[in-house]
């Protein structure tokens, strides 16, 4: 026989369970719409240095926010510096390298992460109106 003590515990379990469900199902259609979006994403050499880069990174990050995402990952050359700085300005840190990623060259790829939770200010704006 169940106590209404534990009874109780076993609802306040299942609604908990549910929430849970939810939101990975949430995140799951979040990460599945961004996924359709992976590409190579690159600003023509002509048009380097005129902010352009970031321009386009606080765009597909704003779209992840505007979707519900908390993270957003990707990956860049090691060899691309520039790209790195750009990242980094908005926000994003180096969490590992995947060695030979790039077939052309065999270079290693870093991926770099944002949180939206962690991050105060991003690309110099604050996340809320990013």
């Amino acid at each position: 026989m169940w106590s209404s003590e534990r009874t109780g515990h076993a609802r306040a379990s299942e609604a908990t369970n549910a929430l849970v469900e939810e939101h990975l199902a949430e995140c799951e259609a979040c990460r599945a719409e961004l996924e359709q979006m992976e590409q190579p994403v690159a600003v023509r050499p002509e048009a380097r240095c005129c902010g352009y880069g970031r321009l386009l990174t606080e765009t597909l990050v704003r779209r992840a926010w505007e979707t519900g995402c908390t993270a957003v990952t990707l990956e860049v050359r090691e060899g691309n510096g520039a790209a790195q700085a750009v990242y980094r300005r908005c926000g994003f840190a180096g969490a590992g390298v995947r060695p030979h990623y790039y077939a052309d060259n065999d270079e290693g790829a870093l991926i770099m992460w944002l949180y939206r939770e962690k991050k105060e200010e991003t690309c110099g704006r604050r996340i809320s109106t990013f």
